[in-house]
């Protein structure tokens, strides 16, 4: 009977039985109450965070913290380090006025040079030496005209595209801001459904913090999107500047 293998391999299986029991009896055991108690710190230190307007770090929830800080870097990068996102320096107006000036100069020194020209069939050789010389005079300054144009498209391309990137700033700047407090909103409706009575007084605390300071970040987004308004004009104003 104590040769038998069945009896031996039974033995077996209980002694290990045993041994993991006491090894799952040995292990630490996290209570709830432990549970509660950390996640109470974890409020607390989201009141300092919010106390000290470290935005991101005072939601209590990891996963929406890791979120709110990627986008609120894609804010910082897009709305403070990427240069203007409003168009409040570019003036389209004044280059209409230096191409309306340019194409009155201009219409004006051809109509002379025309008026010159046909002078020339009923003049001397005197006289015509003198148109000669008043022909190459308007010429010159055909030509110095020429290159105030040249300048000018390139103004106006230079131009288009400052706006263009500054639209594409702008949009992107608005649209983060606003991916922000889309999850600032996550994190209010994961708040209001804290119930433990521990957790629900900080809970409250939290949303109250978040909630007054709503109407600075939607007077963030609000100033954006007028910059975006007027970037859109502007480039529309660019587009319709008067041909040469």
């Amino acid at each position: 009977m104590e040769n038998n293998p069945i009896c031996s391999r039974h033995r077996t299986i209980l002694f290990g039985s045993v041994s993991v029991i006491s090894l799952v009896l040995s292990l630490p055991v996290v209570s709830k109450a432990d549970d509660i108690q950390e996640k109470v710190k974890l409020f607390e230190n989201a009141i300092n965070y919010l106390q000290d307007e470290q935005g991101c770090r005072s939601i209590p929830y990891s996963d929406l913290q890791d979120s709110c800080e990627r986008k609120q870097n894609e804010v910082n990068k897009l709305c403070k380090d990427s240069g203007p996102w409003n168009c409040e320096d570019v003036d389209p107006k004044k280059t209409q006025e230096k191409i309306e000036r340019l194409k009155t100069d201009r219409d004006r020194l051809k109509a002379d040079k025309e008026q010159l020209e046909s002078k020339k069939s009923s003049a001397t050789d005197e006289q015509k030496r003198e148109i000669e010389e008043q022909i190459k005079k308007i010429d010159d300054q055909l030509y110095e005209l020429k290159r105030t144009q040249e300048d000018l498209e390139k103004e106006v391309s230079n131009s288009t595209k400052m706006v263009s990137d500054r639209l594409y700033v702008g949009k992107n700047c608005r649209d983060n801001r606003q991916n922000v407090m889309e999850v600032f909103k996550d994190a209010k409706s994961r708040a209001n459904g804290e119930h433990h009575p521990d957790i629900e007084p900080l809970a409250k605390r939290l949303i109250s913090g978040w909630e007054s300071r709503e109407p600075g970040h939607d007077q963030q987004i609000q100033e954006v999107k007028r910059g975006i308004e007027k970037c859109d004009k502007v480039l529309y104003d660019i587009g319709h500047i008067g041909s040469f």
